[in-house]
């Protein structure tokens, strides 16, 4: 028989069902890395900031990413693109976070007497000369 003849053997039937199986598996992994072994950072916002719902103030609240870790490592199984685009989505919307309340999108900067004065003067200039 030639090499390029054709055959009586063809591949068995659960061949399609390993290559299947060995992608979602890869996804999987992928997902695990990114969503559970390398979660987004939390970062502090810096400025001092007022609870809108319990009404308690903290000095350097939290922003966290939007979304769901579970979320994301459902979307990295499902392929690629959704875990990247949804990565992205949660790196793209933060929220700040209560500490008190445990509220999410409740924080407001407090607005105090020099921050007043620069906002009535119009002016963007930097108060630090």
């Amino acid at each position: 028989m030639f090499l390029g003849a054709a055959s009586d053997v063809s591949p068995p039937a659960y061949a399609g069902v390993i290559l299947v199986g060995g992608a979602l598996l890869t996804f999987a992994a992928v997902g695990f890395y990114f969503a559970l072994l390398h979660p987004l950072p939390v970062r502090r916002l810096g400025v001092p900031c007022e609870c809108r719902k319990c009404g308690k103030t903290d000095q350097n609240p939290d922003v966290i990413p939007s979304g769901s870790a579970f979320v994301e490592f459902l979307l990295w199984c499902c392929g690629i693109v959704p875990g990247a685009m949804y990565r992205r989505w949660r790196r793209k919307n933060l929220v700040t976070w209560c500490p008190f309340c445990h509220r999410r999108n409740t924080m407001a900067p407090v607005v105090t007497a020099q921050l007043k004065e620069i906002i009535l003067r119009g002016s963007t200039a930097s108060p630090l000369r």
